[in-house]
C-alpha cells in the first residue's frame, strides 16, 4: 500500500532527547480494519479521533501529532478518512 505524503503548511520542531528535528511532511498509509476500530473508541470525541487516526496512519506518536498546526490538521484528517469507503464524513450522523 502506497502512502500519501502531505507537505505541512506549518512544519513543526520536535526535540527527542538531545536531538531536534523539523518535521516538514507526514506520510499517511491507507487505513486497515484495525485502524477503523479507533472510530468506536473515540466516537464522542471527534477531534481526538482525527488526531489518533493521523497518528496511527503516519506512525508518529500522538504527542507529536498534538503539535500540528490547526491549518494542517483539517487536510490531514480529510486524507486520513478519504479511503474509508461508504463511511460517514467527519461530523456525519447515521
Amino acid at each position: 500500500m502506497a502512502a500519501t505524503v502531505y507537505p505541512l503548511k506549518h512544519p513543526i520542531i520536535v526535540t527527542i532527547g538531545e536531538r531536534t528535528e523539523e518535521i516538514t511532511s507526514l506520510a499517511l498509509r491507507r487505513a486497515t480494519g484495525n485502524d477503523l476500530l479507533l472510530i468506536d473508541s473515540f466516537r464522542h470525541q471527534p477531534m481526538k479521533l482525527v488526531l489518533e487516526m493521523i497518528a496511527a496512519l503516519s506512525g508518529q506518536p500522538f504527542v507529536i501529532i498534538q503539535k500540528l498546526d490547526a491549518g494542517d490538521v483539517g487536510p490531514l484528517g480529510e486524507l486520513a478518512f478519504a479511503n474509508v469507503e461508504d463511511g460517514l464524513p467527519i461530523g456525519g450522523t447515521s
